[in-house]
């Protein structure tokens, strides 16, 4: 037998040394600190260099309103709420970036023909109500932003620990931030909020929980009605692959007659002007506008979704990414349970229903469906990353 060369002797050595480190179980160590540190990085950042996006205006005047204010007022109010905490230049692009903005700041009656629009996300109109008066709820909403983003980076982390796949942490991380999660975190609106107890709700689904999972997702409803969509898939899924479907026909009835409620409630114009205004042709004032359906601008709208999902947003090129690998995982001879094969079952028709409904591209509407199949898929991935000593030359 030769002997060993002095290489041989010192690269044998370093992988005994560092064996440990090789281990799936030290990976998953190294993995899931450096997911917190990276949560904790985001929450922290969220709270340093905050956004004040333009939906925040009149979510805040939806919610002034909800408190018996006029509409002069809860106009006047919003906008100086909002004028306090921002630099001049930043709140004269919030307030004139555009014509469409100049007309809502400027003119109280276009602003509250607008603010139907988002009156129906009702749950989040009434946590801002709980504030004392503008400049508060301006507050309020910069921190449930914060602490939602935390919340979803938390749930994240324990679903990975759950399921001993935090080995994929990196993957996770990736996808937050293709998805504009830090965007999120720092900026105000509901959906950060809606996708936290969605993902929650999920997980408790896919540990048979159904009756909580279904109360959480009937909250989420009051922060984004779309998850009524989701209500919808579940029960598809439930016939498809024999899950529970009493809870799903409920919450989806549930969520049904609520959404019907607000919306005649609170004086919404309807899907058909909502999709217009918001995806063939933003209109400076909502009063008296009632457009026609018309074949071709449900197109152009389409249209418009699919050119900006594509130039301006990363959530599709992610989810194709993720049916890709789902695939190969597939045809590699991983299997997956009857209940996350539901669950990503699910989470695949709501994606592609919320589009096709209405064709938003901000990555922020489908951000938790696809975090959801990301872990769901991570859970049934088991590498072996250990590593072995080479042989020794005989």
């Amino acid at each position: 037998m030769e002997a060993e060369t002095p290489f041989q002797r010192l690269l044998n050595a370093a992988i005994k040394l560092s064996a440990p480190l090789g281990s799936t179980k030290a990976l998953s160590v190294v993995s899931g600190g450096a997911f917190l540190v990276f949560v904790l990085v985001i929450f922290a950042l969220s709270i340093v260099l905050p956004v004040y996006n333009y939906d925040a205006v009149p979510s805040v005047g939806t919610a002034l309103k909800s408190q018996g204010l006029s509409d002069q007022t809860a106009h006047k109010q919003a906008w100086a709420a909002f004028q306090s905490k921002m630099p001049e230049s930043d709140f004269d692009e919030l307030s004139r970036g555009n014509e469409y903005r100049m007309r809502q700041s400027s003119d109280a009656d276009a602003f509250a023909s607008v603010l139907p629009l988002y009156s129906v996300k009702f749950g989040y109109v009434y946590l801002l109500s709980l504030a004392q008066d503008a400049k508060h709820m301006v507050v309020t909403a910069s921190w449930v932003s914060h602490l939602s983003a935390l919340l979803l980076g938390l749930t994240s982390f324990f679903w990975m620990y759950r399921t001993r796949s935090l080995q994929g942490a990196a993957f996770v991380v990736s996808l937050l931030l293709m998805t504009n999660f830090f965007s999120l975190a720092r900026s105000i609106g509901p959906d950060i909020l809606a996708s936290a107890l969605t993902l929650i709700g999920l997980y408790f689904w896919l540990q048979k929980r159904a009756w909580f999972s279904m109360a959480l997702l009937l909250v989420a409803l009051t922060l984004r009605p779309d998850t009524i969509i989701f209500l919808f898939a579940l029960i598809l899924v439930s016939i498809l692959f024999k899950t529970e479907k009493l809870p799903a026909l409920l919450a989806f009835g549930a969520g049904l007659a609520i959404s019907i409620w607000m919306q005649k409630l609170m004086g919404h114009p309807g899907w058909w002007t909502h999709y217009y205004f918001s995806t063939v042709s933003i209109q400076p004032s909502l009063e008296g506008f009632e457009p026609a359906f018309s074949i071709f601008a449900w197109l152009k709208g389409f249209g418009r979704g699919v050119f900006m999902s594509i130039a301006n947003f990363n959530w599709a090129a992610v989810f194709l990414t993720l049916l890709a690998g789902l695939a190969v995982m597939v045809k590699s001879g991983l299997t997956f349970s009857r209940r996350q094969t539901a669950l990503i079952t699910a989470s695949v028709l709501t994606i592609g229903g919320k589009f096709l409904i209405f064709p938003l591209p901000d990555s922020r509407l489908y951000l938790v469906f696809l975090l959801a199949i990301l872990l769901t898929c991570l859970a049934g991935w088991k590498p072996d990353f250990s590593w072995s000593n080479p042989r020794k030359t005989s």
